[in-house]
């Protein structure tokens, strides 16, 4: 009777731990999203309060039968600088921190890399009442949250999916080369390891695959009008240069000349810009066309690896068979940080960009480009409009031109037993 008695003491014991391993997970997940949405990158802008977010979050999910308190949440949440800001300098990165390392799972830190921007610690607490053998019990838990801002470039090649491909049951077109070194796997059929057993249902995947969502739902906002109209604010009327105006109908850019169907931009001379008698300098700038059969010639004269660096936004037009061309016409020893709209990138043999590219899912490289030396790539998987040996990307990508990129909030949890 007594060997009986303590093994249903045991059990209970056992069963308890479960219930409360099983909450805190539950309750980090909910302050995970909370972050997410308050704090991440390509959410809407929340207009709840961070008390407001958290509960909407906590009813979102199954308390399992208990009731769960909030007690406090931050105040405020931290707010995240990167590149370009009308107001503000992005924030410095550097080597993740002993207390960073701590909290990260180790899918988190091969995520984050060896140069991050991290935020302090946040704490919520939590109180959960749960009834066992007819008794309710209050238990108390600390979740620590901790947002880190990661550049895009972390991984020297990144073949991304997007939100919408999550999921999906084939990886679409995919692409030979060159092969990312960045986790994928959200379209089960773009990962040779993925299991259909672990979809719960169709077009799902499981929690542990929420960070590679996040950094899908960064690569959809870095490609959308939103990005775009961020750096229009920033580079304001003396950088944003029209290719289908008359020449003296838009941005005069240092550099940039005005050629038959196109120009000629020598970035080693960029930076300053002039429309009428205004003029500035910037660390950044956005050429456009509307019109199909335009071609924008990039060089650098100066071949300085030491100049500012620039964030150099080219669009083409909206219709995707009339991609702008943008051609390396010799090596850009500037850092340069290229982000491509339907553009088209065509380029002299052993051409390279001290840099990063990033191009749109309905941008592409010519067959027979190259092969482009680049510090960084960013493609669609699904597009495949990348070709063989077209692109080789693993050159030491320039400090300075890091700090430019965009860059992608993950949210790093640990919990406490209060």
């Amino acid at each position: 009777m007594l060997l009986c008695i303590g093994v249903g003491q045991t059990a209970r014991a056992y069963d308890a731990y479960r219930q409360g391993l099983a909450e805190a997970t539950r309750l980090e997940r909910a302050v995970n999203e909370s972050c997410l949405m308050l704090c991440g990158v390509n959410y809407a802008s929340s207009t709840r309060t961070t008390a407001d977010e958290v509960a909407a979050q906590l009813a979102a999910l199954d308390a399992g039968g208990a009731a769960i308190t909030v007690n406090s949440v931050p105040a405020t949440m931290p707010a995240p600088v990167s590149f370009p800001d009308v107001s503000a300098v992005p924030d410095p990165l550097g080597a993740p921190s002993a207390a960073l390392q701590s909290m990260a799972p180790a899918e988190l830190s091969r995520l984050l890399g060896p140069r991050i921007a991290e935020y302090p610690v946040q704490e919520f607490r939590f109180t959960s009442r749960r009834t066992v053998l007819d008794q309710a019990y209050d238990y108390g838990w600390s979740i620590q949250a901790k947002l880190v801002a990661v550049p895009m470039t972390r991984f020297s090649v990144v073949a991304y999916e997007l939100p919408d491909e999550i999921g999906a049951a084939t990886a679409g077109a995919g692409s030979s080369a060159p092969p990312p070194t960045a986790p994928i796997g959200l379209a089960p059929g773009s990962d040779p390891a993925s299991l259909s057993a672990l979809q719960a249902a169709a077009g799902t995947m499981p929690y542990h695959f929420r960070r590679k969502a996040v950094l899908a739902a960064a690569y959809q906002y870095l490609f959308s009008q939103r990005y775009l109209d961020r750096v229009a604010e920033y580079v304001g009327i003396t950088h944003y240069h029209d290719l289908d105006a008359a020449a003296n109908a838009t941005a005069q850019l240092d550099g940039l000349v005005r050629m038959g169907n196109g120009a000629t931009f020598d970035l080693g001379l960029a930076g300053g810009g002039q429309y009428a008698t205004i003029r500035y300098t910037k660390d950044a700038a956005v050429v456009f066309t509307r019109q199909a059969g335009k071609t924008v010639n990039l060089s650098d004269s100066v071949g300085n690896g030491s100049t500012v660096p620039m964030l150099i936004v080219l669009a083409g037009p909206p219709a995707p068979a009339a991609p702008l061309t943008v051609n390396f016409a010799g090596s850009i020893q500037r850092p340069v940080v290229l982000v491509g709209y339907n553009i088209r990138v065509t380029a002299a043999p052993n051409v390279g960009l001290a840099g990063a590219l990033f191009l749109d899912p309905l941008s592409s490289v010519a067959v027979g480009t190259g092969p482009l030396q680049v510090g960084h790539l960013s493609y669609s998987l699904r597009a495949g409009a990348v070709p063989a040996g077209a692109v080789q990307a693993g050159a030491a990508l320039p400090l300075s031109a890091e700090a430019l990129a965009p860059r992608v909030i993950y949210v790093a949890t640990t919990q406490q037993r209060l």
